[in-house]
């Protein structure tokens, strides 16, 4: 084939992808959606921290930014972690600010049983495994003793991993206490201060979580959102505290 002629199928190609493309993009922006995206539920959760109004269904859909990532979309989250990722944001921005050896810090040890504080990791409901965990990791883990999720944030971004019997609106809840934290504490050089001061700081969050969750969640029920059908993946590691 003469190179004009390649040149013009990539060119005829690429042209049909981008209209395919923008086609697409123009027929999901006519949709409405009631159920809740990653997307969607970051911006409601962020509305709510914001100035206590929500958005109903057909105002969020419209203003919703469909050629942006979710992880576009703040807060920024990453959701599904594994419970030595959400350890390691915790602890490696300690070590350092501490001057202690970052990684050494947050390294577990399988134990053959269960002891008192220990933390239990699996996958899908697998057979967990017993993980010891540091005493600043166990203080850490007592905050989301009525949670089930735990949440390390680092500054701009919230790592989350679920426990073992979430709910399907437990992401939910993760999200809002990330639209808190990146409202209140967002730092892009990364976090900063002692371990209670960033303790301080989640628990703050936690407080905020339970005097204004429930009211967030009432309201966006009867704006027509369909909360028991979020559509935030979040892996499958489980952790259960003991």
């Amino acid at each position: 084939m003469p190179a004009g002629s390649s040149s013009y199928v990539i060119s005829a190609w690429a042209l049909s992808q981008t209209v395919h493309v923008v086609l697409r993009r123009v027929s999901l922006s006519a949709l409405v959606f009631p159920t809740l995206s990653r997307k969607r539920a970051c911006m409601l959760a962020a509305a709510h921290v914001s100035d206590g109004s929500l958005p109903g269904v057909q105002e969020l859909n419209k203003a919703e930014p469909l050629w942006e990532s979710p992880g576009q979309v703040r807060p920024r989250m990453v959701l599904g972690c594994s419970l030595d990722d959400v350890l390691r944001k915790w602890h490696v921005d300690h070590a350092a600010a501490n001057g202690a050896g970052g990684v050494a810090a947050v390294e577990a040890s399988v134990t053959g049983g269960a002891q008192p504080g220990d933390v239990a990791s699996g996958s899908g409901g697998d057979e967990a495994g017993w993980v010891n965990v540091s005493p600043g990791a166990a203080r850490y883990a007592e905050l989301y003793r009525n949670e089930r999720y735990l949440l390390a944030w680092d500054g701009t971004r919230a790592h989350v991993v679920l426990k073992t019997g979430a709910h399907a609106t437990t992401p939910l809840r993760a999200t809002w206490q990330a639209a808190w934290l990146d409202r209140h504490y967002s730092q892009p050089d990364g976090c900063t201060g002692s371990e209670n001061v960033q303790l301080g700081v989640l628990r703050a969050s936690l407080e905020a979580l339970q005097q204004r969750y429930s009211a967030f969640e009432a309201e966006a029920r009867s704006l027509g959102w369909e909360l028991d059908r979020v559509n935030l993946k979040c892996g499958r590691v489980r952790v259960c505290l003991e």
